[in-house]
């Protein structure tokens, strides 16, 4: 499958199985994804996706990368992951505000979500 982008670079949000790094608060919950060990078959052990957590790549060396085995994709992610990163980008008190706003563009969501009539 051929992709095509308008970018040259992409932004990887990493997860990481070490929970214990965060705080658990309800408030600090927000700035984050979390799943539950076993939640999803790709993540036997809970797991936390931080927005704040990213690198940033160009397509064509993640594409030569996955291609040599380095990356794979484990599995897709629930319809309701789109939403829950958005939210998590929009809580986070690590991002500045302009990474903040180019994550949120990069997934097609505004700064402040749209109301609901």
């Amino acid at each position: 499958m051929e992709l095509t982008v308008s970018m040259p670079f992409c932004w990887c949000i990493k997860a990481t199985s070490q929970v214990q790094r965060f705080d658990l608060s309800a408030e600090a919950r927000s700035q984050y994804v979390h799943y539950a060990a076993g939640e999803l078959s790709f993540f036997p052990e809970d797991t936390i996706i931080d927005p704040s957590n990213f690198i940033t790549m160009r397509h064509d060396t993640l594409a030569s990368a996955a291609k040599a085995g380095k990356y794979h994709i484990e599995g897709e992610m629930p319809t309701d992951f789109h939403g829950k990163i958005a939210s998590a980008i929009r809580a986070s008190k690590l991002l500045e505000p302009k990474k903040k706003l180019a994550l949120l563009e990069s997934i097609g969501e505004p700064l402040v979500p749209m109301k609901s009539s």
